[in-house]
């Protein structure tokens, strides 16, 4: 009897993004920020865009989203922040709103729900997901936190069917 390897089973990883430097002034008075996580380590088919920070769905099904942020400089007087993830024609799949006293967390930094999961969501081939944050209360000096040797920031997406 001949021994075959098989297939993993399982959701397939289809990209694996992060980002090398701070992205500087992105929110901190509401603007929703659209982060671009500049490097990618997994990136099948060239379907996440590290210039513009699109994944483009290769194929319809269901996806699954993770995320891990660093946010700096955040202030007593930052209220909320918030995480999303939407396609271009405006759907959100995901929202993950966190509210903190920023004043517990030294220095203003703050790494947000690293890493959470989004709901699984139904998408259709040529779909374009990207993912945006705010921060609110203050003024536009809250920075997404990057850097070269260590992935403070990144967002990953898994083919779960």
């Amino acid at each position: 009897m001949a021994i075959t390897q098989q297939s993993p089973t399982g959701p397939q990883l289809m990209f694996l993004a992060f980002l090398t430097s701070d992205i500087t002034n992105a929110t901190g008075d509401g603007t929703n920020a659209t982060y671009v996580f500049d490097t990618a380590e997994v990136n099948v088919g060239s379907c996440y865009n590290t210039s513009t920070g699109v994944f483009t769905v290769p194929t319809t099904g269901v996806y699954m989203f993770q995320c891990g942020l660093a946010l700096l400089y955040l202030t007593s007087a930052n209220q909320v922040v918030a995480l999303s993830m939407k396609n271009s024609t405006n759907n959100t799949y995901a929202t993950i709103l966190q509210a903190s006293d920023w004043s517990l967390i030294g220095q203003g930094r703050v790494v947000i729900a690293s890493p959470f999961c989004f709901n699984p969501a139904n998408l259709t081939v040529g779909d374009n997901i990207y993912c945006f944050g705010m921060a609110d209360g203050s003024t536009k000096t809250v920075a997404l936190h990057g850097e070269s040797t260590v992935n403070y920031s990144w967002w990953a997406c898994y083919k779960v069917t």
